[in-house]
């Protein structure tokens, strides 16, 4: 993807500090090395397969306002603002999660040439904007690390504007996989026995204290709160089964360990029947949760 305005930007010197940070922690966390997951924060393409599968829903963002909670390093703004036409903005808290993600962030933001001022501080729990104002909201890998995810899908319903629609991904802990450490995960294990797991495995066991440990049934009930004002469009049930029986998705992190999973099932005929039974039982991951403001 030369040909996007974001990747004609040198970043190395932020890389290189999101390395020392964020890349240090997970190394530790999932034996992913720090530059890697550094580059892959940084990655234009990375954002271009998440806009994919958001502009099934959504078609064309150019002109839409585009609020991303939990908007890390800034780059999905970014490259949302420069490349798709988007007037896109980020939610982050400088308070919790990496130091300096606010900062950084807003650094990535002169460099590529727009406002600082693009990236908001503030917690998903109590958006500080107003109500019925974004067409899209998007959120990735964030509601695992909040402190009140029902919460935050209620303030993401809220600054909506009505026909406006929402895109949350969340890693379903009913599944059998865990991105942060890189590992397989018993479905639906308490977090005292999740740390037992992860000590067992050689891991730091405290970070488990940070993750909500969310799964699709809490998903449902949530969203049945939100019942008649929104309209949900989709799980990501079609969007596991295209990825479980294809192979077809990136090795972004420690998502290499899951391709070699999926491929094992695929060479042994077996990928249709278990993404067959994992969908029965509510194991899909992540959860791409897609609904629309009525």
């Amino acid at each position: 993807m030369s040909s996007l305005k974001f990747n004609q930007i040198a970043l190395q010197d932020i890389c290189d500090s999101i390395a020392m940070n964020y890349g240090s922690f997970f190394e530790n966390l999932n034996h992913v090395p720090a530059q890697k997951h550094a580059q892959d924060v940084l990655s234009a393409q990375k954002v271009v397969e998440k806009l994919k599968v958001l502009q099934h829903f959504t078609g064309d963002i150019r002109g839409q306002t585009l609020l991303e909670i939990g908007s890390g390093y800034g780059v999905f703004v970014a490259v949302t603002r420069l490349d798709y036409g988007a007037y896109s903005f980020g939610l982050e808290p400088s308070s919790t999660g990496f130091s300096g993600s606010v900062a950084v962030s807003r650094r990535l933001m002169e460099r590529c040439g727009l406002p600082p001022q693009l990236i908001i501080e503030g917690v998903g729990e109590h958006i500080p904007l107003q109500s019925d104002f974004f067409d899209l909201v998007y959120s990735t890998n964030v509601l695992e690390h909040v402190q009140n995810p029902r919460q935050v899908l209620h303030e993401a319903m809220r600054v909506l504007r009505p026909g406006g629609i929402a895109q949350i991904v969340v890693p379903n802990y009913g599944s059998f996989w865990e991105g942060h450490y890189g590992m397989l995960w018993p479905p639906y294990i308490s977090q005292r026995y999740a740390k037992l797991l992860v000590r067992l495995a050689g891991r730091d066991p405290a970070f488990v204290d940070t993750l909500q440990l969310v799964n699709l049934c809490q998903m449902r009930r949530w969203m049945g709160e939100l019942h008649p004002h929104v309209e949900i469009l989709a799980w990501g049930e079609q969007l596991f089964h295209k990825r479980m029986t294809s192979g077809n998705f990136s090795a972004w992190a420690a998502l290499g360990r899951v391709q070699r999973i999926v491929n094992l099932a695929r060479s042994l005929g077996v990928a249709h029947a278990a993404s067959w039974l994992l969908r029965r039982c509510d194991a899909i991951t992540p959860i791409v949760l897609t609904f629309r403001k009525r």
